[in-house]
């Protein structure tokens, strides 16, 4: 069986693409948060419009179902793969012995 060579770049694993994974948990929390005020100010403004009775009751506990759900939630998990990145280089620096 062939030797294969894999170089992981650190700049990759440890600067652009683990930012990029802290920088989307943010941005994904935001969305979360933004639909969750969309769905509900849908039900508030309805409460002097057409959406009434089972229907609004309905969409708001939905609306607070998915903010329980994912309030805080996706920051700190795209935090996580961005610290195992970094400790991959890490771990690939111990045992190549910082060749690269």
């Amino acid at each position: 069986m062939a030797k294969i060579d894999i170089v992981v770049n650190d700049d990759n694993y440890q600067g652009t693409y683990a930012e990029k994974y802290a920088d989307i948990g943010n941005e994904l929390d935001q969305i979360v948060t933004d639909y969750v005020k969309i769905l509900k100010s849908v039900v508030e403004a309805s409460n002097g419009g057409t959406l009434k009775g089972s229907t609004a009751d309905t969409l708001l506990e939905y609306a607070n179902m998915v903010e329980e759900i994912f309030r805080g939630f996706l920051t700190p998990v795209f935090l996580h793969k961005k610290n195992l990145m970094n400790s991959f280089v890490e771990k690939i620096d111990e045992a190549d012995e910082n060749l690269y």
